[in-house]
């Protein structure tokens, strides 16, 4: 079985050292490096890395915009982005350009590793098909990502079925981002972002409903995000 790949994207030879030894050190990868985010969105266009290391000190474009270039791509709107940042304030604004996660720099080596696991378990387990689920009109296919509304087959990324099939499994419930990312996604607790789950729910309106902008199968509330079953 091929070793999923990371890409690190840094033009700091020192931080690309202490990465690449620590990727070494946990094993079970392969390592691509970019020194730009133009040739940081070229591999990953390529290479689809199971996860991407961003430093936020890239020259040209930054690490904020290499986040928001890499959410863009369709083939990038599951996969972890790990954002590396040098000042606090950095953090929020890496999470709102799409990153899965964010430590400071200096690293904190240990909690470094203990994140890359986590997020590459999540990742794993996110490409696995989940059961078959059904409700009111609306069949969901786990061996090929496909939704069914009313006789129209949708296709869905791993983590837009994901989402979905945990909402159809909990009808008329209210359940929060939280839920989703570590129940639906596999996210650590209170290290996923929010906003990614925003992101997804906007994608599978977009794709299901009818008129996205006014949802009739998955309504927000205060409390979260509530699937209604369609009627037949």
């Amino acid at each position: 079985m091929k070793k999923p790949s990371i890409l690190i994207a840094t033009a700091d030879a020192e931080l690309k050292r202490l990465l690449a030894f620590l990727l070494q050190k946990q094993g079970g990868t392969e390592q691509l490096s970019a020194t730009s985010a133009s040739e940081a969105l070229r591999k990953a266009e390529l290479a689809l890395p199971a996860l991407v290391l961003v430093d936020s000190a890239l020259p040209g474009v930054d690490g904020l915009t290499l986040c928001r270039r890499l959410r863009a791509m369709a083939t990038f709107l599951d996969t972890p982005i790990f954002f590396l940042g040098d000042r606090p304030e950095v953090k929020y604004q890496a999470f709102q350009a799409g990153a899965t996660d964010v430590m400071l720099k200096p690293l904190d080596q240990l909690e470094f590793q203990y994140r890359l696991r986590v997020h590459l378990r999540a990742r794993q387990r996110g490409l696995e098909p989940a059961e078959p689920v059904e409700a009111g009109t609306l069949k969901l296919e786990a061996a090929s990502h496909t939704a069914t509304l009313r006789e129209k087959a949708v296709q869905l990324t791993p983590s837009e079925f994901a989402i979905l099939s945990f909402l159809a499994a909990h009808p008329e419930q209210a359940v929060t981002t939280e839920i989703l990312l570590v129940e639906a996604l596999g996210e650590p607790r209170q290290l996923g972002n929010p906003q990614v789950i925003h992101t997804h729910i906007k994608n599978l309106r977009r794709k299901l409903e009818p008129m996205p902008a006014e949802p009739a199968l998955i309504l927000s509330s205060r409390r979260g995000y509530t699937f209604r079953p369609p009627a037949s």
